[in-house]
C-alpha cells in the first residue's frame, strides 16, 4: 500500500509504502535504465537483491520539484530539485522468498543533482545495505554502491561501483557460513534517435567474487536496439554475451528478440 504524506522542511512529494514494496534501489535505476524488458540490471544480476520486498519504504525529494521545461529537456522521470532519497526496513528474502530467520535490512538511497541550474541532467547516488542474509544461519550482508548518472533527450550515461559482502538470499558463503567479499563496476550507454523512437543502447558488466581458491570473475556485454511505439512501450533486440572465469572459464551468448507492453 501506497500512502502520500504532508510536505515538511525541505522534503517534497513524500510518500510511504508499506507491506510488499520496492526497494529503494532498482526501481530509481529502472527510470534511468529502461531496459529491465532485456534482463535484469547489473546489483540483482550479480545476485545481491531483487527488486521488491515485504517491509516499509519512505520516499521523498529534496528542495522541491524540477522546473516542467526542465523535465522534459532532459528527459528524466526523477523530478527532484536538488535529488531525492528512499530509505526502507525489509524481510530482507525478497518477494518470492519466505523469511528464514527475524533478522531485518535497512536499505537507503541518497542522489544529488548538485547543477540543478545549469547541468540539472546529472544525478550522484549512494546505495547501502545492511543486514542478514535469508538463512536461518543468518550470515552478514553489506552492500556498498556509488552511481553517477547522466541524462539529457539526446542520450544517457551510468556507471556504478560496488562493493560488499554477502547478499540478501545468505547464498554467497564459504564453507564456514562468512560472507564472500565482492566487488564490480557497470556502465550504461543509450543513445536516442528520431525524436526517440529508435535508440541503440549497450552495457558492461564485471563482478568478482574472493574466495579460498581464488577471486571467481563474471564479465558481460549487452548491446541492443529498441524502437519506441508508445510511451513506454517497445519492441526490442539485442545480443548478450557472458563469461564467467573461476578454475576453468564458461561462456554463454544468446540472440534475443522483446517486446515490453506498459498499460
Amino acid at each position: 500500500m501506497k500512502y502520500k504524506l504532508p510536505e515538511f522542511t525541505i522534503l517534497s512529494q513524500p510518500y510511504l509504502e508499506f507491506g510488499l514494496v520496492h526497494r529503494p534501489w532498482l526501481d530509481f535505476e529502472e527510470k534511468i535504465n529502461r531496459y529491465r524488458v532485456q534482463g535484469t540490471l547489473f546489483l540483482e544480476r550479480s545476485e545481491l537483491l531483487n527488486s521488491a520486498d515485504f517491509g516499509m519504504l519512505l520516499v521523498a525529494n529534496i528542495g522541491g520539484k524540477l522546473d516542467n521545461k526542465i523535465q522534459n529537456k532532459i528527459g528524466t522521470k526523477h523530478t527532484g530539485k536538488f535529488g531525492s532519497f528512499g530509505i526502507g526496513v525489509f524481510n530482507g528474502g525478497g518477494y518470492h522468498a519466505i523469511e528464514q530467520n527475524t533478522n531485518k535490512v535497512l536499505e537507503t538511497r541518497l542522489t544529488l543533482r548538485p547543477f540543478h541550474g545549469f547541468f540539472p541532467g546529472l544525478l550522484f547516488s549512494y546505495f547501502g545495505a545492511f543486514g542478514k542474509g535469508n538463512t536461518e544461519l543468518a550470515p552478514d550482508w553489506v552492500l556498498n554502491s556509488g552511481f553517477v548518472s547522466l541524462e539529457n533527450r539526446y542520450f544517457v550515461l551510468t556507471g556504478t561501483y560496488y562493493e560488499g559482502k554477502g547478499n540478501s538470499f545468505g547464498s554467497c558463503i564459504d564453507e564456514n557460513n562468512r560472507p564472500l567479499n565482492q566487488s564490480g563496476y557497470s556502465a550504461f550507454s543509450e543513445l536516442k534517435l528520431m525524436c526517440n523512437r529508435v535508440s541503440i543502447f549497450g552495457r558492461y558488466d564485471f563482478f568478482a567474487i574472493e574466495d579460498e581458491t581464488g577471486d571467481t570473475k563474471n564479465e558481460r556485454y549487452i548491446v541492443g536496439t529498441a524502437y519506441h511505439f508508445e510511451r513506454g512501450c517497445k519492441i526490442l533486440l539485442d545480443y548478450d554475451y557472458g563469461k564467467l572465469v573461476n578454475s576453468e572459464e564458461t561462456k554463454d551468448s544468446l540472440f534475443e528478440l522483446a517486446i515490453e507492453i506498459v498499460f
